[in-house]
């Protein structure tokens, strides 16, 4: 059985996501760290921001 993703929610927003692993090692864990890494990078030169204006978005002491 497969374990599936899930959203964390604040204020019926969705602002993150808890993805259960199987055990890895070291090497895997730099490896998928490095992986996600390169995903923000590539979704911030896509959006256009930058990291601050990714910590502003990402501001939960604001409330919307």
């Amino acid at each position: 059985m497969t374990p599936e993703t899930i959203s964390v929610k604040h204020r019926g927003k969705i602002v993150g996501f808890y993805i259960p692993v199987k055990e890895l090692d070291e090497k895997e864990v730099q490896s998928a760290l490095m992986c996600l890494s390169q995903t923000v990078a590539d979704a911030l030169i896509q959006a256009g921001w930058d990291e601050e204006k990714l910590a502003q978005a990402l501001d939960l002491s604001h409330s919307a």
